[in-house]
């Protein structure tokens, strides 16, 4: 989570679980089970954010949602669960609200490719269409986050497309603005480019970065983890290094794929072992 007023940096676990299961081949939750994993990782583990669902699934996903919403009110958690929605008009928004939901992460197009190519959309259709579901949402009390689907291809192929929406959307009641590398194309010292260039240009705005762990991520986690001491203007050089790359094989990810530059310093005394291995 990153924004210019606050003072330090720091980390904020949402889990997408329950929600990426339900769109993994081969992987099911029945809503009974969905509420058992809810309730553990918001009361033992302590997760700050819990994305339940996809809006509009199934009404095996809407029972499920609707437990999850009435077990979290019930111990003053419920901001702390968030569905997915889409740009559909009402439609989401009233699936959510019907559930007992009160935050919604809306899924617009974070690149002008995303937009033509899988929308089919003018730029200004789809975002008259994001600013229509936001209003509505507002208009029923609920949260807004919004998602820039594929902002990193956005940002590196179509940069004026990713500014003129957030111009357009900066005044909105969005509490955060999601800025995924959806398709995974991009390097930590990219990541730390863009995030910066989002950061001096909307100083006051509330962005996360959710990063997918496919499977080269999960095993060697010092890939990902090496630009996070980067992404915030308050974080210039911390005392005593914590992030080192382990290395990593993987296509894309080669030695020679990140450059060898500031971001390999020492480390630390207390650490030893590099973030990554042996996961």
């Amino acid at each position: 989570m990153l924004n210019n007023s606050q003072k330090h940096p720091y980390i904020e676990i949402m889990d997408s679980t329950l929600r990426d299961g339900e769109q993994t081949s081969g992987v099911s939750f029945l809503p009974h089970e969905k509420l058992m994993i809810a309730r553990q990782l918001i009361k033992k583990v302590n997760v700050e954010r819990l994305e339940v669902a996809s809006a509009r699934v199934s009404e095996g996903e809407k029972e499920a949602v609707r437990k999850i919403c009435r077990i979290a009110e019930a111990d003053g958690m419920l901001g702390r669960i968030e569905v997915l929605g889409f740009v559909d008009g009402k439609q989401s928004v009233d699936w959510i609200r019907d559930c007992g939901g009160r935050v919604i992460n809306l899924l617009a197009k974070g690149s002008y490719r995303h937009c033509m190519q899988q929308l089919h959309k003018q730029p200004q259709e789809h975002l008259d269409e994001v600013m229509r579901v936001i209003d509505y949402a507002y208009n029923r009390q609920m949260t807004v986050n919004l998602y820039l689907e594929d902002w990193s291809g956005g940002m590196k192929d179509s940069p004026d497309y990713v500014f003129w929406m957030m111009d357009a959307l900066k005044d909105m009641p969005v509490r955060r603005f999601l800025l995924p590398d959806t398709l995974g194309i991009i390097n930590p010292l990219q990541v730390v480019e863009y995030i910066r260039k989002m950061l001096r240009r909307y100083p006051d705005k509330h962005f996360d970065c959710p990063q997918r762990l496919r499977p080269c991520r999960v095993q060697h986690l010092g890939c990902r983890a090496e630009w996070m001491p980067w992404c915030s203007r308050h974080s210039q050089r911390p005392r005593g290094a914590v992030w080192q790359r382990s290395p990593c094989q993987c296509a894309g990810h080669s030695e020679r794929s990140i450059p060898r530059t500031h971001l390999y310093r020492r480390k630390p005394p207390q650490c030893r072992q590099p973030i990554g291995r042996g996961l």
